[in-house]
């Protein structure tokens, strides 16, 4: 696994993540990822990030709010 500080694109791990995480992020997409939504974007794109306070970038944060089916 590698160590990164910053998240990967958005585009590789949004479309695997379960409709739990997505629902979370999309309650504040400008929040602080939690640690399981974070656990689950390191099993997804095989990698250990190394910031506990990450948050989505704007891009990621648009790319979310425009790009995205309804998980209901």
């Amino acid at each position: 696994m590698t160590l990164q500080s910053e998240l990967p694109a958005v585009e590789v791990w949004w479309p695997h993540l379960t409709i739990e995480q997505k629902h979370e992020i999309q309650q504040d997409v400008s929040a602080p990822l939690s640690a399981a939504v974070r656990e689950e974007i390191e099993r997804i794109a095989n990698i250990e990030l190394s910031e506990s306070h990450l948050q989505l970038s704007r891009e990621a944060q648009s790319f979310i709010q425009t790009q995205s089916e309804p998980v209901d």
